[in-house]
C-alpha cells in the first residue's frame, strides 16, 4: 500500500549548483518507511540514498562513505536523532542534518535547531508534498553549507594574504578611527603587539604633529579624497622612533560598517637616500657656482642646460640669457660644422676632448 501511494510522484525541478547526484544517508528504525523514502527521494531528483536502521549503523556507514546530507528520525529505540546530532556537532561535523519525523513537537523542534539541525520536518501528509519539501530542504541545506565553505575559504585566503603581506596593513572603523585589525608587518612597523593596537584609535600610529583632533591628518584626507590615493606621512614606534611612510588607503563596507584599510610602506631608507642625494647635488651646485673656470652643460641636441657665473661672464652674457639656447648660437660660423659632426659622434657614444672658439656677446 505504501508503494502504491507514491506511484504518482513526479520530479520537482530544483536549482542544482552542487555536485550530482547528492549522497544522502537516511536513518530511521522503520524499514518499510526507509524503503518508501528512498524511492521517493530518488524519484524527486538526482539523489543517491543509503539507509540505516539505527544511529550505530549510520555511524558505520559514515566511516565508509562521505555523505552530502543526513536525514534522521527523531525518536528511535537506542540512540535518538537529537543525541546523534549533538554528538556530530560536538565533534565538529557540520554535515547538513535534517530531522524527519512523524512525532513533531514544538519543543523538540526548537531543541533540534538549537543543537544545529538545518531543518525539522514532519513526515506526515501527502507524499508528493512531504517529499518535495524534504528534497528542497536537503538541497537548500547543502547549498548553504557550500556557501559557508566558500566564504570560509575566501576568508582563509584573504587572511593568509593579509598576514603574509610585506607591507603593513591596518584596518580601522571609518567613523571612529578605532583599529580593528592589523597584520604582522604592521606590528613590526610600529614595534607594538597586535593586542596593543586593536581597539585603540589610529592616531596612536602617528607623532603628535600629525594629529588633528581625534584623527591623523592623512586619515582625514583619505576619507575625503579619491580611492587609492597615496599620501606621505610619518609613524611613531612604541619607543618613539619616527619613520617615514607612504599610505595607500581604500574604504570598504563589511556587515553594514564602513571601514578604511591602509597599506603602509616604510620609506625611511628611501627618504634618507633621497636627502643624501639632494645634499650631494647642493654641494656640487655650490662647487660649480664658485668655480673659477667656466662650466657649461648641453644636452645631446646641443641645448644649454646649465652654465655657471664664470662661463657666462667669459662670454659677456648672464646665465639666464644662455640657458635654453643652442650652443650653436654662441659658436663662430667656422665652428658650427664641427659642432654638428661632434653631435653625431656623441650620439654614437664617442667621447673626446676638443677645443672650440665662441663668440662673445659683444661680437
Amino acid at each position: 500500500m505504501a508503494e502504491s501511494a507514491v506511484q504518482a510522484l513526479t520530479p520537482i525541478p530544483l536549482d542544482l549548483t552542487e555536485k550530482e547526484p547528492l549522497q544522502i544517508l537516511h536513518v530511521d528504525d522503520d524499514v518499510g518507511f526507509l524503503k518508501v523514502a528512498k524511492y521517493c527521494l530518488e524519484t524527486q531528483g538526482p539523489h543517491q540514498v543509503d539507509t540505516a536502521q539505527s544511529v550505530e549503523q549510520a555511524k558505520e556507514k559514515m566511516q565508509q562513505k562521505t555523505y552530502d546530507a543526513l536525514v534522521c528520525d527523531y525518536k528511535m529505540p537506542e540512540e535518538d536523532g537529537l543525541q546523534f546530532l549533538k554528538e556530530l556537532r560536538d565533534h565538529g561535523n557540520n554535515i547538513p542534518f535534517l530531522i524527519f519525523t512523524g512525532k513533531g513537537r514544538e519543543e523538540a523542534a526548537i531543541k533540534a535547531l538549537n543543537l544545529g539541525a538545518d531543518r525539522y520536518l514532519n513526515k506526515q501528509g501527502d507524499p508528493e508534498t512531504v517529499y518535495g519539501e524534504l528534497a528542497h530542504a536537503i538541497h537548500q541545506a547543502v547549498k548553504a553549507k557550500l556557501a559557508r565553505q566558500a566564504m570560509m575559504e575566501s576568508e582563509r585566503r584573504y587572511r593568509s594574504i593579509f598576514e603574509e603581506a610585506l607591507d603593513a596593513i591596518f584596518v580601522a572603523d571609518a567613523e571612529t578611527g578605532i583599529l580593528l585589525d592589523c597584520n604582522q608587518a604592521a606590528s613590526k612597523l610600529v614595534d607594538r603587539d597586535k593586542s596593543e593596537l586593536v581597539g585603540k584609535r589610529q592616531r596612536i600610529l602617528h607623532p603628535p604633529e600629525q594629529i588633528e583632533g581625534e584623527f591623523s591628518r592623512t586619515f582625514k584626507e583619505h576619507l575625503k579624497e579619491k580611492e587609492g590615493q597615496v599620501l606621505e606621512t610619518q609613524v611613531i614606534t612604541k619607543n618613539g622612533e619616527i619613520k617615514d611612510v607612504e599610505i595607500k588607503a581604500n574604504t570598504l563596507e563589511l556587515k553594514g560598517e564602513k571601514l578604511i584599510q591602509g597599506i603602509f610602506r616604510d620609506i625611511t631608507e628611501r627618504k634618507r637616500i633621497e636627502q643624501k642625494l639632494r645634499n650631494r647635488e647642493e654641494r656640487l651646485r655650490q662647487a660649480l657656482e664658485t668655480a673659477v673656470d667656466g662650466v657649461w652643460f648641453i644636452d645631446t641636441e646641443g641645448v644649454t642646460t646649465y652654465v655657471n657665473d664664470a662661463m657666462a661672464e667669459m662670454l659677456g652674457y648672464t646665465k639666464e640669457e644662455m640657458l635654453g639656447k643652442s650652443v650653436l648660437h654662441f659658436a663662430s660660423q667656422e665652428e658650427i660644422e664641427r659642432f654638428n659632426k661632434l653631435f653625431q659622434r656623441r650620439k654614437k657614444g664617442v667621447r673626446e676632448v676638443l677645443q672650440f672658439t665662441f663668440r662673445k656677446k659683444s661680437g
